[in-house]
């Protein structure tokens, strides 16, 4: 109520918009404001598929003090919070869930230092010779870019007149 009084809604950010549910307000209960951030912290990593380990990376912070966040009703000051959220929905890194489900089912691989995926296949050229192993460097930094990248690769190789195995 007095951050509104304070900043109108024409100044306000997109950030202010989802940490102004996890502030205290007079009128609700403190157990309400602190189940809010615990819930957006695991909304956000169950939607990027992240373990509590990865997290902990993510916002350097230890496992514990985000497990305390998460499950046992502790929640950080204000800028603590935005910062936290602001880190996790700005954040393009892949889990390892998502790492190895996509070289599971698409062949890519994830090269954490160039921060890019990486599409492994295998053309063949004649039945009784053994296949030429190619990779190729996506430009795509994130997983559904890079799938469509994939699709397009293996189409162009296709047109082309090659076959194309995946492993």
């Amino acid at each position: 109520m007095i951050q509104s009084m304070l900043f109108p809604d024409e100044q306000r950010g997109p950030l202010d918009a989802i940490a102004s549910t996890t502030t205290r307000d007079t009128k609700s209960s403190p157990e309400m404001s602190e189940t809010t951030f615990a819930q957006q912290l695991e909304e956000l990593r169950l939607a990027k598929r992240f373990t509590i380990l990865e997290l902990s990376e993510i916002l350097c912070r230890s496992g514990d003090t985000i497990k305390n966040w998460m499950y046992r009703g502790q929640i950080p000051d204000f800028a603590t919070q935005a910062e936290v959220i602001r880190a996790l929905v700005e954040t393009k890194l892949p889990s390892k869930a998502v790492q190895s489900e996509l070289s599971r089912l698409y062949n890519l691989t994830w090269e954490a230092k160039k921060r890019r995926w990486r599409l492994r296949l295998t053309i063949n050229v004649g039945k009784k010779v053994v296949g030429k192993r190619i990779t190729v460097d996506l430009k795509a930094g994130d997983a559904n870019s890079a799938i469509q990248q994939r699709e397009t690769i293996i189409a162009a190789y296709k047109k082309l007149g090659l076959i194309v195995c995946s492993r």
